[in-house]
């Protein structure tokens, strides 16, 4: 089926092209081009009215919205999350679990596999395993009840279900080092989470494979002028990429400014780390044992000052940064998907062009979400 998207204002990695078109064929995008073009030939045209078009953004760090968790372990849950993501213009994500019980997380990554092998809505790309390998000194919203010791056997039982694309984890714990030149044997992201690490914890768990920091400034060592903590050490190296939860609530706008002249974009990558309660009614709530209050957008671990994960919608999350930072789109966009493409190794998607996927989505003005193709049908 040939495609023609028009009248759109493109944004993609370094580029800009106002009055816009997109020609797409099957699930590859054919042509980019400016102007008018010739509608003969095509099985259908689509006119944007002027809507940004980008590339479908890339969440790798997602546990659940609307009372879903993609740690319940059944498919209806999958499916809803899938389905949501779209509405927050995410084609591709990485289902996220928690610290649970082994066998639930089990079942969870049986169930992620069940999905997987019929998506009808956003494309799952490998699990983000969050926990439960992680520091009792910083667990946030995880369950103290379920934390265990680095344990590279388990993670391979889970693999042996389906991929996993990312493990988070304290590599300052016993076994961690070892863990992490052992997530690397294994083609895993290794990621620092939950941790009371030092500087030179990361400085030494780098030389063993460690290459991300999970939710960077929470549940981490903070920045500090005799230490720099996990902070400091995500600021400096730049062979160190970090995910930001930019609702302004988990990081401050000045923040949010201060990671961005600090940090290459290139290092930067957009999440949610949206927590089952997004999009559901203020109020309390209990998952497996660990009470949730979601009050005006936040999310509290019981009667704590802790969050316990964001109410985020991507595209929000991405309208906030633009405000933020005041920086060009088209060096932005980079944060939302080519940078996670990148680290998770997907072959052609994150970009605009010729050749790629055609995973694209249609905003207004406001960053609301208008229109989702995926594979190149519009859903």
């Amino acid at each position: 089926m040939k495609t023609l998207i028009k009248n759109c204002h493109i944004i993609s990695d370094n580029l800009e092209i106002t009055n816009g078109h997109i020609q797409l064929e099957d699930k590859l995008i054919t042509a980019i081009g400016s102007g008018i073009v010739d509608e003969a030939g095509y099985d259908r045209v689509v006119d944007a009215q002027n809507s940004y078009a980008m590339p479908g953004f890339i969440d790798i760090h997602t546990h659940g919205a609307l009372g879903f968790h993609a740690g319940d372990g059944n498919l209806a849950s999958l499916e809803k999350i899938a389905q949501d993501k779209f509405t927050e213009g995410v084609t591709t994500f990485c289902p996220s679990t928690v610290t649970m019980p082994e066998e639930l997380l089990l079942q969870a990554m049986t169930a992620i596999k069940s999905y997987h092998a019929n998506e009808r809505f956003a494309k799952v790309a490998g699990v983000h395993l969050e926990g439960p390998f992680i520091n009792r000194n910083k667990l946030g919203g995880q369950n103290t009840k379920f934390v265990q010791a680095p344990n590279i056997e388990f993670v391979k039982k889970l693999q042996d279900i389906y991929e996993i694309s990312i493990v988070s984890f304290a590599p300052e714990v016993a076994g961690g080092l070892e863990f992490t030149s052992q997530l690397n044997e294994l083609g895993i992201i290794a990621a620092c989470a939950h941790s009371n690490a030092n500087y030179r914890d990361i400085e030494q768990a780098k030389q063993h494979g460690l290459s991300h920091l999970t939710h960077f400034c929470n549940q981490m060592t903070a920045l500090h002028h005799r230490d720099i903590g996990a902070v400091g050490a995500g600021l400096l190296d730049d062979q160190l990429t970090v995910e930001l939860i930019c609702d302004k609530i988990h990081i401050c706008p000045e923040m949010i400014k201060l990671i961005f002249k600090c940090k290459s974009l290139s290092t930067l990558m957009l999440i949610t780390d949206s927590n089952y309660l997004r999009g559901l009614p203020d109020g309390e709530y209990e998952l497996r044992g660990l009470r949730n209050v979601l009050r005006d957008g936040k999310i509290w671990v019981g009667d704590t000052n802790t969050l316990g994960g964001s109410g985020l919608k991507y595209n929000i999350g991405f309208k906030n940064i633009v405000e933020i930072t005041g920086l060009p789109l088209k060096d932005l966009i980079k944060t939302t998907s080519l940078n996670q493409a990148h680290k998770l190794g997907l072959k052609k998607l994150g970009k605009l062009e010729a050749g790629f996927i055609a995973d694209i989505i249609l905003l207004d003005r406001e960053f609301n979400v208008n229109q989702v193709f995926i594979d190149g049908l519009q859903r």
